[in-house]
Parts: C-alpha cells; sequence; structure tokens
C-alpha cells in the first residue's frame, strides 16, 4: 500500500520563504536592455545566495517607466477607523536612465468627517542608498508577513508592496511599524523640506 509522505512543517514554511525571498531579489537581477526587456538565463552555478547583508549591482534593476512598484503603510491613530497613510510609488523616467519616486501622505482627523488632507510630492530622483533601503523595505515585510503568527484584531498597521502588473502583492494586516519602510520616509520627507517641495 503506497502512503503519503508528511513533510515537517517547519520544512515546508523554510521551503516557503525561499521560494517568495527569491522572487522578491528578482528585481535585483541583471537585465538585459534591448527593445523590450530580457531575462537573462542563469545557471544553477550562477545563483546567488541572498542574506541580509547582500548587496546587488543590480539593485531594482526590473523596475522601468512600464514596471512599477507601490510601497504603502496605514497607521491605527484612530483605532479601527485607521490612520493616517503614507505611500511611495517607484518608476523609471521615459528614458529608463533614472529611478524617480512619487511621494504621498494623506492625514486624516479621528472624526466622523475625516477631511483628509494630502502632502505629495512627484519625481524625487533616487540615489544608491536609497534603492537599496527600497530593497531593504521588501524583504523585511515579506519576511515579517511569512515569519510571524496570524492574529486576530480590528486594528493596526496596513502593509502593502504592489507592482503595476500584479505579479508582486504584499499585503500585511495587522502588521507591525516596518523600519525600514520608516526609515525610507523619514529620509524623502526630509528631502521634500528642505527643498520647500510640499504640494498642499
Amino acid at each position: 500500500m503506497g502512503f503519503v509522505r508528511k513533510l515537517p512543517l517547519s520544512t515546508i514554511m523554510k521551503k516557503i520563504i525561499l521560494i517568495i525571498v527569491g522572487f522578491v531579489f528578482v528585481l535585483g537581477c541583471d537585465r538585459k536592455k534591448t527593445g523590450s526587456i530580457d531575462i537573462e538565463k542563469k545557471s544553477d552555478k550562477e545563483m546567488i545566495v541572498v542574506s541580509e547583508q547582500a548587496t546587488f549591482s543590480g539593485t531594482l534593476a526590473s523596475i522601468n517607466f512600464y514596471h512599477t512598484i507601490l510601497l504603502s503603510q496605514t497607521d491605527y491613530k484612530c483605532g479601527e477607523f485607521g490612520g493616517d497613510t503614507v505611500t511611495m510609488k517607484i518608476y523609471g523616467n521615459k528614458s529608463n536612465t533614472k529611478l524617480l519616486l512619487d511621494y504621498k501622505k494623506t492625514i486624516i482627523e479621528c472624526a466622523e468627517n475625516p477631511n483628509p488632507k494630502s502632502h505629495e510630492r512627484k519625481g524625487i530622483e533616487i540615489s544608491q542608498t536609497e534603492k537599496k533601503i527600497i530593497q531593504e523595505c521588501i524583504s523585511e515585510l515579506v519576511l515579517h508577513k511569512i515569519s510571524t503568527e496570524r492574529i486576530i484584531s480590528n486594528y493596526g498597521y496596513k502593509n502593502r508592496i504592489i507592482t503595476n502588473d500584479s505579479t508582486l502583492i504584499i499585503s500585511d494586516w495587522p502588521s507591525y511599524d516596518w523600519p525600514k519602510f520608516k526609515e525610507l520616509t523619514n529620509i524623502v520627507e526630509k528631502i521634500t523640506v528642505d527643498n520647500n517641495t510640499y504640494n498642499k
């Protein structure tokens, strides 16, 4: 009589983590750029083992004018009714020579009529430092989501990562404060304030 071997839960989780983290870091893989973007074929020997300290020569190489990624966080200052939302969209310029970021912060009042106010800035040029932090944001949230026991709650942070073609969607709620996203937010807000470029 045949039987089905059940893998330990820890083994299954490890495999899931490796698959998802590997997919996320496709964003950091080098690509050939011709009339369209073709993914280079890599042998098993050329595969890179990713660690938290890894660096990438092609950080966010898959992001361009047509392929964008959105990072967002909503806090819970109003409890189960949510709170303020920070959204950052990362994309390439038309010639795909630079990576740009659109920043928007929507602030609500905890009342029956929230009357949201927003501050935004478009077209912030991203440095290599910010590129690295963005990629760390992605890996950090993925690892948190798949390694944290789910809880039932009526409120909490809502964190999201979405590509415009929906090939990558990470939505985590109730979530946590997402430290790398906070770090990126502080950098972007300092840029907007220093250059007096908030649009109200």
